[in-house]
């Protein structure tokens, strides 16, 4: 098993579900691994409490998964979106045809004992409305009806409205670019992960600079930045 990725998202309090790596099946295919682990109320250590396969096969190591959110829908069950790192969930040419995102909504199967054989089933592929005309995806997240997807690529935010009953997206929705400099070239070049803090708010974490990147990139990475959506969006 080889660790790849490492993306969260939090179920109740103290419990995390993270996508930990991708892993070999017997047929030499590509296919994720989530896992739930508790963290311990000091939130320096924590415990795996089970580890279960998604179903779902994947053609490029490095543009697989890139964000996941857990969406618990109580009777109806346990839900995993899960956010493509390149269009059309692939690597390659074909990856960076903008406009083409996919999120991969799976629900949880259990055993009728301890729930401790499990694992996730891809139920439906949504395709992001193409107004998210970005590269690359790097996070999402939602809160109430509202869904919200980041771009590192583009450096962009894109929010629309999302059908929780229907598992669909209802609108076209919005794009936001995050702030350039003077000169137009993008400063919050490695937009990693995304939280809603209200309606109007959001917080994103930056990733640390590549190397090839300009240096105009280099002020902002490895931070959190806040970002007040702009009047009436």
């Amino acid at each position: 098993m080889d660790v790849l990725s490492c993306t969260c998202s939090f179920e109740l309090k103290h419990v995390l579900t993270v996508f930990t790596s991708y892993m070999y099946g017997a047929d030499n295919t590509l296919k994720p691994l989530v896992e739930e682990i508790m963290l311990f109320p000091t939130n320096t250590a924590y415990r795996s409490m089970r580890a279960c396969d998604m179903d779902l096969e994947l053609s490029h190591a490095n543009k697989g998964i890139e964000s996941i959110q857990y969406y618990d829908a109580e009777e109806q069950g346990k839900f995993l979106f899960a956010l493509c790192e390149g269009n059309f969930c692939v690597g390659g040419k074909r990856g960076k045809k903008a406009g083409n995102g996919r999120l991969i909504i799976s629900q949880l199967e259990t055993d009728a004992n301890d729930g401790t054989v499990c694992r996730w089933i891809p139920i439906k592929t949504v395709h992001v409305p193409s107004t998210a005309a970005f590269t690359d995806y790097s996070g999402m997240a939602f809160s109430g009806k509202r869904f919200g997807i980041v771009s590192q690529e583009n450096s962009a935010l894109w929010v629309g409205e999302f059908d929780f009953g229907h598992m669909e997206f209802t609108n076209l929705g919005e794009v936001y670019h995050f702030p350039r400099d003077n000169n137009c070239d993008m400063i919050y070049c490695t937009v990693e992960g995304l939280s809603w803090i209200d309606h109007h708010r959001i917080a994103v974490t930056l990733d640390r600079a590549k190397a090839d990147q300009p240096f105009v990139c280099t002020p902002k990475d490895q931070s959190i930045a806040v970002f007040t959506l702009p009047h009436g969006s």
